[in-house]
């Protein structure tokens, strides 16, 4: 059997602070049982914005697997058995996240270190 994985990335900076970021993961299973050659795309989205002079307080929404494709597939191969399991991961979810960092000198390398 296989399992091949294509994953995509992008980040846009919006005006006013604000960041989109976007990935996609396209997993493509071959040669196991019928029923388990799964296909699935798991998208994640988020948008985020920062606020205070020094940009400590980030408020962010995110949406997680927004196709509700989610599904885990495993083969299990031993001495004398074959098995395939299927099963039922967390599906779509929305959260709203606030964080405070408590960094009082910002620069360009703490800037890239906190993503």
């Amino acid at each position: 059997y296989s399992t091949f994985d294509y994953g995509a990335g992008l980040e846009i900076q919006l005006p006013w602070k604000m960041r989109l970021e976007t990935e996609a993961t396209y997993t493509a299973n071959r040669k196991r049982s019928e029923g388990y050659n799964i296909n699935t795309l798991i998208w994640n989205a988020s948008l985020r914005k920062n606020f205070l002079p020094n940009e400590n307080l980030v408020v962010s929404l995110e949406g997680m697997d927004l196709l509700d494709e989610n599904i885990d597939t495993q083969r299990n191969v031993t001495d004398n058995v074959i098995s395939d399991v299927k099963s039922h991961v967390v599906g779509r979810y929305i959260l709203l996240k606030v964080m405070f960092k408590f960094n009082s000198n910002k620069n360009k390398d703490d800037e890239e270190s906190d993503e």
